[in-house]
């Protein structure tokens, strides 16, 4: 079943209800930035009141013409018509949409009526002999090969559909490549390896744009620990829970930030890091 109908279309019909049973009023989109690197695409949708940031990994120009019509559209809308795309981009507006709209909903209150607290990360709760695949590159693997280094977990893969040498530092000095880099770095085609014997199991958010995310969650075997992380898991994690899933973290970033992004056009976001809050969603015991 594709990510659309198993993860967006349920979680974008429980947001509706939620808006429906709470008499919520709905944001409405006010303009979409996009913010393209050398190896992926940022797109912000801000409405008027809420924003949120998505990520895609391999470009696919969405059909911007269209993405105007959508302007002044309740988000809701706008994420019903962009999530079913087959088109990466505008899914990932489409997700960003979805988040965006997810904020009157994702707040402690709020989550705590649903069972989900806001709990420890999956990073805190590495054990020594714990095999950890981590699927993506991204904020997490320093802090994790650190715990490699100290022999704080048994062994760390980490899996990237990029390659090596656009991922990591190295030296070439006389027939040799050096990598500066601890835990195993492996292709995407070892997914399957990797998750299969890890004990904790980290994804990247940007699955759920690029139609891996159902076949990295049927690699897991005997995992305690599955977390999805990154800006782009920012909606409401019901949905995400009821398939498995024991945290969600995303990356939050506030509105006036977002807002401020077309003033800087660092799509690494150095000058706003001091704003960006990591969040972990945990359901209640």
């Amino acid at each position: 079943m594709s990510i659309y109908a198993k993860v967006l279309l349920p979680s974008l019909n429980l947001l509706r209800d939620l808006y429906r049973e709470t008499n919520t009023p709905q944001d409405t989109l006010s303009r979409v930035i996009v913010m393209p690197t050398a190896d992926y695409i940022y797109n912000v949708v801000l409405g008027k009141k809420y924003g949120a940031k998505s990520m895609e990994i391999g470009f696919g120009s969405a059909d911007y013409d269209f993405v105007k019509t959508l302007m002044n559209a309740p988000l809701l809308e706008v994420a019903s018509a962009l999530l079913p795309s087959g088109n990466f981009q505008e899914r990932s507006m489409g997700i960003a949409a979805l988040s965006a709209a997810s904020k009157p909903f994702t707040t402690s209150e709020a989550l705590g009526h649903r069972g989900i607290v806001e709990g420890l990360s999956y990073r805190k709760l590495i054990k020594r002999e714990d095999i950890v695949t981590v699927v993506g590159l991204g904020i997490d693997y320093e802090y994790l090969s650190f715990l490699e280094s100290l022999s704080l977990l048994k062994k760390l893969y980490v899996t990237d559909m990029r390659g090596k040498k656009s991922l990591l530092p190295f030296v070439i000095q006389d027939d040799s490549m050096f990598f500066y880099a601890h835990g195993e770095l492996r292709p995407s085609s070892d997914n399957e390896f990797c998750i299969g014997q890890s004990n904790v199991v980290a994804i990247t958010a940007s699955s759920l744009v690029n139609d891996t995310f159902m076949d990295l969650l049927s690699y897991v075997k005997n995992a305690r620990e599955i977390a999805l992380y990154g800006f782009t898991g920012d909606f409401i994690p019901d949905i995400l829970f009821s398939m498995g899933i024991t945290s969600v973290e995303p990356i939050d970033i506030s509105y006036d930030c977002l807002n401020q992004l077309e003033c800087n056009n660092d799509a690494h976001l150095s000058g706003i890091k001091p704003a960006l809050v990591s969040k972990v969603y945990r359901l209640a015991h």
